[in-house]
């Protein structure tokens, strides 16, 4: 036989055209009962073939089908020590279709509908932020992101028509450089690249949440927590 993996779980209807959305919002955080908006978004699929009769298990390899853009904002000249750190800052992956119809027999992805008329929020973290985005291309001088820095907006494009390849992670580096005279900033592409996916910070384990049994007194749960190794601030419930 050949055994078929996927995540996150669904129920679709007709298994070579299984209707597909990614979020709206991917740096909602995951609660008790939902996957945050990136690990809902992020399709995984997997095939394993010619499986013969076996009381052992079947690995599948699953791989990502969509594709993600990352976007880091550099600090440049011109900032005070500690200023970049507090600036707030902001992006959006724009222009994109968020449906898709996926062949779960071959894995393929194929963007649907209409351009949505709203953009992605990417998940953040430091000064990165990463979008799971359907397999596409953007015509030329359409724009990708929108970027603000401190109130500041910035808007990037390409001269050329632009594919997000699927399985694939796309890179832009952009540096934020302050003018001493004016306050003004200015946007410079620095570093582009198409890459393998990294690594992910959010789960795909299927894991929606960690029990943690701590033995306590009255009134030194803190101390007992930090006691066991772990890290109060990141605990959540």
């Amino acid at each position: 036989i050949d055994v078929y993996g996927y995540y996150p779980f669904g129920s679709p209807t007709d298994v070579n055209n299984y209707e597909f959305e990614v979020a709206k919002d991917q740096s909602q955080e995951a609660t008790n009962e939902a996957m945050g908006g990136y690990e809902a978004s992020d399709f995984l699929w997997g095939k394993a073939e010619n499986i013969a009769p076996t009381d052992q298990v079947i690995r599948i390899p699953l791989r990502h089908r969509m594709s993600s853009a990352k976007i880091t904002l550099v600090e440049g000249e011109g900032f005070a020590n500690g200023e970049w750190a507090g600036l707030e800052k902001n992006v959006l992956v724009k222009n994109t279709k968020r449906e898709a119809i996926i062949d779960m027999a071959t894995g393929e992805v194929k963007a649907t509908g209409e351009v949505a008329s709203t953009s992605i929020i990417p998940y953040k973290k430091d000064d990165y932020y990463r979008a799971i985005v359907v397999p596409q291309t953007i015509s030329a001088n359409v724009e990708l992101f929108s970027i603000t820095v401190n109130g500041i907006s910035y808007t990037f494009k390409k001269s050329e028509a632009f594919a997000y390849v699927s399985g694939k992670m796309h890179n832009f580096s952009i540096k934020v450089d302050k003018k001493e005279a004016t306050g003004d900033y200015t946007f410079s592409l620095i570093g582009e690249s198409i890459t393998a996916w990294e690594n992910d910070d959010v789960s795909h384990d299927a894991t929606m949440k960690e029990y943690i049994v701590i033995k306590s007194e009255a009134g030194k749960l803190d101390s007992c927590i930090t006691a066991a190794g772990k890290d109060l601030t990141r605990l959540r419930n």
